[in-house]
């Protein structure tokens, strides 16, 4: 039968139809195109920074586009974040930022973006877990023995703290024990962990890489780590899991972020990506160096990591009644 002008007419506006995107699909069809900016909510020299421009060099060189570092430091990092949420969501804006991601949301009265809504989780880069490291005075050597000693002294127990995740991580066990601990804080991990060597403290949650070189000396003593198995920079410090209190595991991570919204064809490509660059040798021998291990999870599986660590910290800090900042 010969097609009349009508049906090629409908045949051709299908066709022209099928080949209609729209901008944003467009961007990711030929992503990337231009230098991508990683924003880190902090200083030159910190450990974010550092993280950041170790993946910021390999992307380049996969990418073939410069990849410039931004750092925004203040507010506990959440002038990176508003930053990255409120930007285009084209994947030419990207957030690296750690646990504290998900602490600070219920830490602080005023949060100037939507922590939960606004940031669209791309892939994990590193993790470490936490120690609990005590004053060599004090009578345990194992989790059990300290859990004892936390029951029978709670009333005068200090726990020193370097900062908003040590202080949930903390937190977090003393419910989980039924006490409560009394936090002397301190800025940063090194003039806390002083204080645990002095005996002014009698314990401290520290990140494990800041805790190492203390506990190889011998000036404190790790009783556990809070990870999902032993930690390759620590094999003979067991697991709180492993040691009776296997829901007390906690994980301090960093990882890579986009706006909400970003397409999902450049969410993946970035994931596969990073997913490739933290298991390259050097990659992680520079991981170890900063006392960690390479971190590697699906898009889903860091969503409900970030999402999951929203919600529980957030029920901690409540809980536990930890006064606003």
């Amino acid at each position: 039968m010969p097609a009349t002008p009508c049906r090629m007419m409908l045949a051709l506006a299908s066709a022209l139809l099928l080949q209609v995107v729209s901008p944003i699909e467009a961007v990711a069809q030929q992503y990337p195109s231009k230098p991508i900016r990683i924003l880190v909510g902090q200083a030159l020299g910190g450990g974010t920074d550092l993280l950041a421009r170790v993946v910021a060099e390999k992307l380049r060189d996969s990418l073939k586009q410069p990849v410039l570092i931004d750092n925004k430091a203040g507010a506990a990092g959440m002038i990176a974040s508003k930053l990255a949420a409120e930007a285009s969501p084209d994947g030419y804006t990207l957030l690296t930022a750690g646990m504290s991601s998900t602490v600070s949301p219920s830490l602080f009265k005023a949060v100037p973006y939507d922590a939960v809504n606004g940031l669209q989780a791309i892939a994990p880069l590193m993790s470490f877990p936490f120690a609990i490291v005590v004053n060599n005075k004090v009578p345990a050597n194992n989790l059990k023995e300290f859990v004892e000693f936390v029951k029978k002294n709670a009333a005068g127990l200090n726990v020193a703290s370097a900062g908003a995740t040590t202080t949930v991580t903390a937190e977090l066990f003393s419910q989980m024990v039924g006490t409560k601990f009394t936090f002397i804080p301190f800025n940063g991990s090194a003039p806390a962990i002083v204080s645990v060597i002095g005996g002014d403290s009698h314990a401290m949650f520290s990140d494990l890489p800041s805790a190492m070189q203390h506990v190889k000396s011998g000036s404190i003593r790790a009783i556990a780590t809070s990870g999902d198995k032993r930690s390759l920079q620590a094999p003979d410090i067991p697991t709180a899991k492993e040691a009776g209190m296997p829901d007390f595991v906690v994980s301090s991570w960093y990882g890579m972020f986009a706006p909400a919204k970003t397409p999902v064809d450049i969410v993946n490509l970035l994931n596969a990506q990073f997913r490739t660059i933290v298991m390259q040798p050097d990659v992680v021998t520079k991981l170890a160096g900063m006392g960690g291990e390479p971190f590697v999870d699906s898009v889903e599986g860091f969503s409900r990591v970030y999402q999951g660590d929203l919600a529980r910290w957030k029920r901690v800090i409540v809980q536990g009644k930890i006064p606003l900042l």
